[in-house]
């Protein structure tokens, strides 16, 4: 097979010095999206195998996707058994997280695939890069100077390696630059907690207990306020799954009444009542944690604490609030 122009498969000594480098203990979910014939693939399944003490001849892919934009390479993965997701990386749109992005992109814009990897893994998650060495060396492009600064702005580790493709299947001397990014987990803002925290703000600027004047009706004004937030927060999220139920479910046809997307409390005495559940559960962890200070506890009487935990699962039906 006539290899394309800038494919310059990755040697295993190289591939294993790359699977080496991701902490693999947090990867479930892999793309190499410029997969070639699948060779850093192949090490990356064989890392996560060894990883579970599943080593085998025969690696399991099925936590990998691929993509390739040359056919007969296309057509080399599916034989192999890859599961190749789409043709060009640049245009590839997904909502699908992926704990790591493992890649050996073309020398001639590999600035470009990083920054897309960068960009897909902006909300946390691993990257191992080959680059041509004159991409980070060299940064005389808008684009080179963007990708510079962004590594540095998430610590990046780049490895300058001489001599690594001259025992690959198409020899090269160039030297490479071996990136390395482990962004933190990032959770996105919840909407819906920003939208309350905004009224309780208001609210709490405009209440008439804003002029406290001792510690304790400090802290019983804060926890009050952090209470309303969180059961407000957790009645409009029930309210929007419940709206949303009727297009979450597993069949077109209706054939299947189970929803692909479940919404469940921990305590399972409350499944039939979602919304109530949830409030008395809410209501008990701040009763519990009010009664459970010192500032209470010593003021109680013997029997008061003998009584104590039968007393809070009366209180969970009461709203937590100042007059309470």
């Amino acid at each position: 097979m006539k290899l394309p122009k800038e494919y310059y498969p990755t040697p295993e000594r190289l591939a294993e010095k790359m699977v080496y480098k991701i902490d693999i203990d947090s990867i479930s979910t892999v793309l190499e999206p410029s997969a070639g014939d699948g060779n850093l693939i192949t090490a990356i399944a064989r890392r996560m195998a060894a990883n579970n003490y599943r080593y085998s001849k025969d690696p399991d892919f099925s936590a990998i996707d691929a993509i390739e934009i040359d056919e007969d390479l296309q057509a080399i993965l599916k034989r192999k058994e890859i599961r190749v997701v789409y043709d060009d990386f640049l245009s590839f749109h997904t909502y699908k997280r992926y704990d790591l992005i493992i890649m050996n992109p073309p020398f001639s814009n590999g600035d470009r695939h990083l920054l897309k990897a960068l960009d897909m893994q902006k909300n946390g998650g691993q990257i191992v890069c080959l680059l041509n060495a004159e991409t980070l060396k060299n940064p005389y492009t808008l684009i080179r100077a963007d990708l510079v600064k962004r590594l540095e702005k998430h610590n990046a580790s780049v490895e300058y390696i001489e001599n690594a493709f001259v025992s690959s299947d198409r020899p090269t001397g160039v030297e490479i630059a071996l990136v390395y990014v482990n962004i933190p987990i990032n959770y996105e803002d919840s909407d819906i907690l920003k939208n309350l925290e905004k009224a309780l703000k208001v609210a709490e600027v405009q209440s008439e207990d804003t002029e406290l004047t001792t510690t304790l009706d400090s802290f019983l004004h804060a926890i009050t306020l952090q209470y309303q937030a969180e059961t407000a927060a957790g009645v409009k999220l029930i309210r929007e799954f419940k709206a949303f139920m009727p297009k979450c479910v597993n069949s077109f046809t209706g054939k299947y009444n189970s929803i692909i997307l479940e919404l469940k409390l921990s305590n399972s005495d409350y499944e039939k009542d979602l919304l109530n559940g949830y409030l008395n559960q809410v209501r008990y962890k701040y009763w519990e944690y009010l009664f459970g200070r010192s500032e209470f506890l010593n003021k109680m009487t013997t029997k008061l604490r003998t009584d104590y935990h039968s007393k809070l699962q009366e209180l969970k039906h009461y709203e937590f609030n100042l007059r309470n």
